[in-house]
């Protein structure tokens, strides 16, 4: 029996953003297409249960340099073993996926149907 898949989406490109400055010739449509990703991914971060939250936050935003902390930092900090800090960032990397995959197919059924 196959297992059904959902679609998912690169989380490379949902979460890069905020680590690179925006060009300052940036078109607006390009900004404020931008700006509704940002709000799409943080809407997806919060809705997560407080660990994978916790979790992917630190791995991806924390550190001092914004850079994110390692898998032993996050243990570390949040006081648990390596491998549930592990396990927390990518069941929290495939839950945000599929949300966003989720919303970006929303966005489009809107603007095909409407």
């Amino acid at each position: 029996q196959r297992k059904r898949r959902l679609a998912t989406f690169s989380l490379t490109r949902w979460l890069g953003w905020g680590k690179e400055p925006a060009a300052p010739a940036a078109n607006p449509e390009r900004q404020l297409v931008a700006k509704e990703e940002q709000s799409a991914i943080w809407t997806a971060v919060q809705s997560l249960s407080p660990p994978l939250r916790e979790a992917i936050v630190l791995r991806h935003w924390g550190g001092a340099a914004g850079d994110g902390h390692t898998y032993r930092e996050i243990a570390d900090i949040v006081g648990c073993p390596i491998g549930t800090a592990q396990s927390r960032v990518r069941l929290a990397y495939q839950q945000l996926s599929q949300r966003l995959a989720a919303s970006e197919l929303a966005l489009l059924a809107e603007e095909n149907w409407s």
